[in-house]
């Protein structure tokens, strides 16, 4: 990287010609290339799913998938985090194309490509020789893959395009001192902030751009970037602040001392980074996370070797230039908060991750490539080097975009994501914990080997808290309460404040009967996590169970509220309705639910058993019932509510002998299925069948 660019020769005005091929030769061909070796080397990734932290992001999201969801999304901390133009872009495609995840995944890699664009014009802007290439090994890398295959790293490839757009506007800036520019460059670092907060290292980063290109710093150079320090300082405290309050980001995981963290962690992990832009094999979701309080002297070499190459090239500025040291600052600078002097959450399971260095990975290419083209320059005589330069750049972009095809092949889903995690680094506790969540998923689930990969996670202290709720959630499946129990309770222990964990105790608590606890366990899920829908459903349905009508209806309709697009909670409001005897809201409810969930088959017989068997007869309808009974049948297997409804709407039309026989069926059905209450049930309303008297409810 030289110290000062050269200026392209200006055409001359007698011949526009000449200047139009020029233009088309440096800019059609760069961009056919990048955009083909793109979408070539990331067509894995249009075909993945959902993993992880997919559900939070989208799958689970509310607010995404609510009218007024924009509202929340910017004027409330109900995100995650608060990056409001990303889970707007989410709201958006939502709106387009639903759950579909094939969607979301073509946007994050045009957003990638985007950015690689304009990695190449940035880099041609600033003189940097090889330009386009360097734009395309930033396009093709594998190292980028974990940030456009993963939909929740949307973060990235958003904030990356603002960040990148922020720098040529400033440089418009730079070059014309017209405050447009400059305006346009405020708006551009806004947007990335609200993309993704770690954006904010932009600011520290302007100086060292504005010394590469001028060979000084002067006092109008600094004052222009100092709102841009301000701004960037808010947002990043913002988002420190919310890492440790509200994503948990402290506690024994993050103890260490500020020593361990600069000399051992910060450039452990920036030597790391540098290695994997050189060398991207392996690349794992989750690497080994450092053990720092073991290892002696041999902690301290990434350090020794950090400040060799800081000296060297110091050393080196006055035979190369400065360019070295700045894109080493560069990469240093946009790596800062994810180094280990912030508490950051993933460091709870690693220390580095492949998307940490979405935009600091520039820093390495950009050196790495001027040092190859400074060893062709030496190396190769000169009627040589465009061929070699040429082969050597083919040959390159060929193996990073064979490699960047393969690593998409990683994020098909989850299980086949945690499988690779976990055969890369086997001591992944993470990964056997999340491994053994989606065999739980699996139809039909493999039970016996989730449970084995829970308890082989358990072997590890910091495991605990994530991996006892899995365990008590597979216990709860199948009705193992009392274990469950015991391993929520656990799981509290390491982890007092987790809501979920309090939902889920009071759930299983519930099972067990002892539903003063459950409601009290209950209540404190959703007083820690108020806009959590699922919590505010878990409540009402311990309180339909302790007979609290009235109370389960107002739990279930705040679950409506915070998810709108979600069946459960308005059956259960309609459940609860119907049981305190409010026939008219009861159907009310009913009727909205059927609006919206036509296809769900548990929504027909929810409706269908209420118009078989309300006694209010302005609202009774035997035959409409049947119909909605047997449009259920179309979409579900045979069960024992599927054939009591049936019972219930044949009965009310007066075909007592095919009521009988559904009624029967029933039975049976709730006896296999380990369903006696259901089954006792079901028995008494057979034997009213028998006499000839349809089921009418009763108020509780």
């Amino acid at each position: 990287m030289a110290m000062k660019r050269k200026r392209p020769a200006k055409a001359r005005q007698s011949d526009p010609r000449p200047d139009t091929r020029d233009r088309r030769r440096h800019w059609l061909l760069p961009t056919l290339l990048i955009v083909l070796a793109t979408c070539a080397s990331y067509a894995p990734v249009v075909r993945c799913g959902y993993i992880w932290d997919d559900d939070a992001y989208i799958t689970r999201n509310a607010l995404i998938q609510q009218p007024d969801g924009l509202r929340q999304i910017w004027f409330t901390l109900q995100t995650p985090q608060y990056y409001p133009l990303v889970f707007t872009s989410f709201w958006i495609e939502h709106n387009l194309w639903q759950l579909a995840p094939a969607g979301y995944h073509v946007v994050n890699v045009l957003l990638h490509l985007a950015g690689a664009l304009l990695v190449w014009r940035l880099a041609r802007r600033l003189g940097i020789p090889w330009a386009w290439f360097i734009g395309a090994v930033f396009a093709i890398h594998p190292v980028q893959v974990e940030s456009v295959a993963w939909i929740t790293e949307r973060k990235n490839v958003l904030s990356g395009v603002c960040y990148l757009l922020t720098l040529l506007a400033y440089l418009r800036f730079d070059d014309t001192r017209r405050w447009h520019w400059y305006a346009l460059a405020g708006a551009c670092f806004l947007a990335a902030l609200l993309s993704k907060t770690v954006t904010a290292m932009l600011a520290p980063t302007l100086p060292l751009i504005l010394f590469y290109r001028h060979g000084r710093l002067t006092k109008r150079h600094v004052l222009g970037v100092v709102p841009f320090l301000i701004v960037g300082a808010a947002f990043g405290l913002m988002t420190a602040v919310l890492e440790w309050k509200k994503v948990g980001a402290e506690g024994v995981e993050w103890s260490q001392s500020f020593v361990e963290r600069a000399l051992i962690i910060a450039p452990s992990a920036f030597a790391f980074y540098a290695g994997k832009i050189a060398w991207p094999h392996p690349l794992i979701f989750n690497y080994p996370r450092w053990v720092i309080d073991e290892g002696g002297w041999p902690l301290y070499l990434p350090l020794i070797g950090v400040l060799l190459a800081a000296g060297l090239a110091v050393a080196a500025s006055r035979r190369f230039g400065w360019g070295p040291l700045l894109l080493g600052l560069f990469a240093a600078f946009n790596l800062f908060p994810a180094l280990g002097f912030l508490n950051v959450y993933p460091h709870r399971y690693s220390y580095v991750a492949d998307h940490f260095q979405y935009i600091a990975s520039l820093g390495f290419i950009i050196l790495y490539v001027s040092v190859a083209r400074a060893a062709i320059g030496r190396l190769v005589p000169e009627a040589k080097r465009k061929v070699a330069s040429t082969a050597g750049a083919a040959a390159v972009l060929a193996v990073l975009g064979i490699l960047t095809f393969r690593q998409g092949l990683v994020y098909e889903n989850g299980a086949a994501l945690w499988e690779k995690t976990l055969a890369a680094n086997p001591n992944s506790w993470i990964a056997m914990t999340n491994l053994g969540n989606e065999y739980v998923k699996l139809k039909p689930p493999r039970v016996a080997d989730a449970e084995q990969l829970y308890l082989r996670a358990l072997q590890y202290p910091i495991a605990h808290s994530e991996t006892y709720g899995a365990l008590g959630n597979l216990y709860l499946g199948l009705r193992r309460n009392a274990e469950a129990v015991e391993m929520y309770r656990n799981s509290l222990k390491a982890l007092p404040d987790e809501p979920r964990a309090y939902s889920n105790l009071g759930l299983a608590l519930g099972r067990l009967g002892r539903l003063d606890e459950a409601l009290a366990a209950s209540q404190k899920a959703v007083d820690l996590a108020p806009h959590e829908a699922g919590l505010w459903f878990n409540l009402a349905t311990l309180r339909a169970q302790a007979q609290q009508f009235d109370q389960a209806a107002q739990a279930a309709r705040r679950a409506v509220e915070l998810n709108p697009e979600w069946s459960a909670p308005r059956l259960l409001l309609a459940h609860a309705l119907t049981e305190s005897g409010s026939y008219h809201d009861a159907w009310r409810v009913s009727q909205q639910a059927l609006g919206r969930f036509q296809s769900d088959s548990r929504v027909l017989l929810s409706v269908a058993w209420l118009l078989a068997t309300c006694p209010d007869d302005s609202i009774r309808d035997g035959s409409r019932a049947l119909q909605l009974a047997r449009a259920a049948g179309q979409r579900t297997s045979k069960n024992a509510r599927l054939c009591d409804t049936l019972a219930a709407a044949l009965a009310e039309l007066g075909d007592f002998q095919q009521a009988v026989q559904q009624a029967t069926e029933a039975v049976r059905l709730a006896e296999k299925s380990g369903q006696p209450e259901l089954a006792r049930r079901i028995a008494r309303r057979l034997e009213g069948y028998r006499a000839g008297r349809p089921y009418r409810h009763s108020p509780r």
